[in-house]
Protein backbone atom coordinates (compact mmCIF):
# COMPACT_ATOMS: atom_id res chain seq x y z
CA UNK A 1 0.00 0.00 0.00
CA UNK A 2 1.37 3.41 -0.86
CA UNK A 3 0.56 6.45 1.21
CA UNK A 4 0.56 10.11 0.34
CA UNK A 5 0.70 12.61 3.23
CA UNK A 6 -0.87 16.06 2.87
CA UNK A 7 -1.28 18.86 5.41
CA UNK A 8 -4.91 17.97 6.21
CA UNK A 9 -5.14 14.28 5.34
CA UNK A 10 -3.34 11.14 4.25
CA UNK A 11 -4.49 8.83 1.48
CA UNK A 12 -3.59 5.22 0.86
CA UNK A 13 -3.57 3.65 -2.60
CA UNK A 14 -3.01 0.17 -3.99
CA UNK A 15 0.60 -0.07 -5.22
CA UNK A 16 -0.45 -2.30 -8.14
CA UNK A 17 -3.38 -0.43 -9.63
CA UNK A 18 -3.11 2.92 -7.83
CA UNK A 19 -6.78 2.67 -6.78
CA UNK A 20 -7.60 4.80 -3.72
CA UNK A 21 -8.21 2.55 -0.71
CA UNK A 22 -8.51 4.90 2.25
CA UNK A 23 -8.50 8.61 3.09
CA UNK A 24 -7.75 9.64 6.68
CA UNK A 25 -8.22 13.24 7.77
CA UNK A 26 -6.15 14.64 10.58
CA UNK A 27 -8.01 16.09 13.57
CA UNK A 28 -8.21 19.85 13.92
CA UNK A 29 -6.69 21.59 16.92
CA UNK A 30 -10.21 22.18 18.24
CA UNK A 31 -11.00 18.45 18.01
CA UNK A 32 -7.76 17.58 19.80
CA UNK A 33 -8.47 20.10 22.55
CA UNK A 34 -11.98 18.73 23.01
CA UNK A 35 -10.71 15.14 23.19
CA UNK A 36 -8.05 16.21 25.71
CA UNK A 37 -10.72 17.93 27.81
CA UNK A 38 -12.57 14.58 27.94
CA UNK A 39 -9.39 12.89 29.19
CA UNK A 40 -8.13 11.28 25.98
CA UNK A 41 -4.48 10.59 26.80
CA UNK A 42 -3.33 10.59 23.17
CA UNK A 43 -4.91 14.02 22.62
CA UNK A 44 -3.29 15.33 25.81
CA UNK A 45 0.11 14.14 24.55
CA UNK A 46 -0.51 15.73 21.13
CA UNK A 47 -1.33 19.06 22.77
CA UNK A 48 1.87 18.92 24.81
CA UNK A 49 3.90 18.25 21.66
CA UNK A 50 2.10 20.97 19.70
CA UNK A 51 2.65 23.57 22.39
CA UNK A 52 6.38 22.74 22.65
CA UNK A 53 6.91 23.62 18.96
Amino acid sequence: MSKEPFSELMDFSCPSCDKMILIVSYPTLEEIEQAAAYGNTEAIAQLRNTRKN
